[in-house]
C-alpha cells in the first residue's frame, strides 16, 4: 500500500508542476474574458508544451519526442536557450497588462 501511495504522490507532483507551468508561463500573460478564449489558448498551449517546448526533465526532448522514442541529445535542448529567451521577451512585450508595467 505504501508503494502505491508514493506512486500517486509522484503523479500528483508531476500534474501540479504542469499546472504551474501552464499558469505562469502561458495563462497569466493573457487577459481572458470568456471560456472560448480560454479554450483557444489552452489548445495552443498544449501544442507548444507537447511538441515544441523542450523539457529539462526529459533530457531536452519534447514530450512527443520522448513518447516517440527519439533518443535524448541534451545539446538540442541547450542550443535553443537564446532563441527561447528572445521569443519569451517578444511574447511578454506583446502580452503586457496595465498591472505589470
Amino acid at each position: 500500500m505504501k508503494i502505491r501511495n508514493k506512486q500517486r504522490a509522484k503523479e500528483m507532483e508531476s500534474i501540479e508542476a504542469l499546472n504551474k507551468t501552464i499558469k505562469h508561463q502561458f495563462l497569466y500573460h493573457h487577459q481572458l474574458s470568456n471560456r472560448e478564449q480560454l479554450e483557444a489558448i489552452l489548445e495552443e498551449i498544449v501544442t507548444i508544451y507537447n511538441i515544441i517546448r523542450p523539457q529539462m526533465n526529459l533530457g531536452g526532448n519534447t514530450p512527443l519526442e520522448t513518447f516517440s522514442g527519439i533518443s535524448i541529445d541534451i545539446s538540442r535542448y541547450t542550443s535553443g536557450f537564446e532563441e527561447q529567451k528572445n521569443l519569451r521577451k517578444q511574447q511578454n512585450k506583446q502580452n503586457t497588462c496595465d498591472l505589470c508595467f
